[in-house]
């Protein structure tokens, strides 16, 4: 899914997530704050990482695919980004604790030499997030790689024009985007097998797939064993040192149905609703079309979708108007092209090639 608002702080379902806290959390979701425009694998790519669909490519394996990933990101970050563009994708890089030994080898600190230093570099933080437990995931019969699907992302960084196409191409959170998809969206070349009973593990790829792991989030999340607390029913995916817990797939609460986010129990909701935290019952995504003026964020959850406008969440609450070109915005989604610019609405300029 293509989010034009990619170097505005955050997507609506997360937002929505951050204020209202974890109780809210059911849904997917992807990790840390969007302030830019947004277990190991081989390091050997099949990809030719030059020229257009079909442009010598062969199709990725999932033991290629970080390389592959890593090289196609590279090679459209190199042919439309400028320093200050390069430095904007890998912030959240440089901000996740997972990476913090790759600050130095990563912009700003350090600028690539050329595509393969970069593909080389990138390709080693994927492989820790987000793509790595997706990978020792498949490897473990837990998840199933789609190689087409990757095509299909590869193509779109293929042949985006420099501008707001590459833009969208880089931060599609259904594709390479290091920010995770958000509501029921999913990583379009991964599939999660896992059903209720069955043996699961999180995966480091944004908040929800922690949670649901390799369950099905349609059906099921992960329901990890806390050894030091028999007290506990589905405690958190990581122990206090950060170490990945072992789990069972649960079902999941449907519309209506009781839910969690206790620090003893967890129950989560099937992906895309959310645990309402006044009363702990699971809510499915609001719909009622929304008009200027009307209230679409209340008790920490929308209200329903403003229509030819956007939900002003840290001001009114209300459906606002589109702002025009030149207005001062802080979202992406305030503005009638879906662009905040510097703090203005306006065009991409990312990654424009100039």
């Amino acid at each position: 899914m293509s989010i034009k608002m990619m170097r505005t702080p955050i997507p609506f379902v997360s937002l929505v997530a951050l204020v209202a806290g974890t109780m809210a959390a059911c849904e997917e979701t992807g990790t840390g704050t969007n302030t830019t425009s947004a277990s190991s694998s081989s390091t050997s790519s099949s990809s030719s990482g030059e020229g257009g669909a079909g442009g010598g490519n062969t199709s990725a394996t999932v033991d290629t695919f970080i390389a592959d990933a890593a090289s196609a990101v590279c090679t459209a970050l190199f042919r439309c980004c400028d320093a200050t563009n390069m430095t904007a994708y890998f912030a959240p890089y440089a901000a996740d604790d997972l990476l913090v030994s790759f600050k130095p080898k990563i912009p700003p600190e350090k600028q690539f030499a050329d595509v393969a230093e970069c593909s080389t570099v990138l390709a080693e933080m994927m492989a820790i997030v987000p793509f790595g437990d997706w990978v020792a995931a498949t490897k473990a019969g837990q998840a199933e790689f789609v190689p087409a699907a990757f095509d299909t992302c590869r193509s779109k960084l293929e042949t985006a024009a420099c501008g707001g196409d590459l833009e969208n191409a880089l931060f599609d959170d259904g594709c390479l985007s290091f920010y995770a998809p958000a509501g029921p969206e999913q990583r379009s070349m991964f599939v999660r097998k896992n059903t209720v009973g069955a043996p699961c593990m999180p995966i480091k790829d944004g908040t929800g797939s922690r949670f649901y792991g390799t369950c099905n989030p349609d059906n099921s999340f992960c329901c990890y064993a806390n050894p030091d607390n028999p007290m506990s029913v589905c405690a958190y995916p990581f122990d206090g040192s950060g170490v990945a817990r072992m789990g069972t797939c649960k079902a999941t609460s449907a519309t209506g149905a009781d839910c969690s986010f206790g620090l003893t129990t967890l129950q989560i909701c099937k992906t895309g609703e959310d645990c309402d935290s006044n009363t702990n019952k699971c809510v499915a995504p609001a719909t009622t079309p929304l008009q200027v003026g009307d209230v679409c964020y209340a008790n920490f959850l929308l209200t329903g979708q403003c229509q030819n406008s956007y939900c002003d969440l840290l001001g009114t609450s209300k459906c606002e108007p589109f702002k025009a070109d030149g207005a001062a915005c802080t979202f992406g989604s305030e503005c009638s092209i879906a662009y905040c610019e510097a703090g203005k609405c306006g065009p991409s300029t990312y990654c424009d090639g100039k």
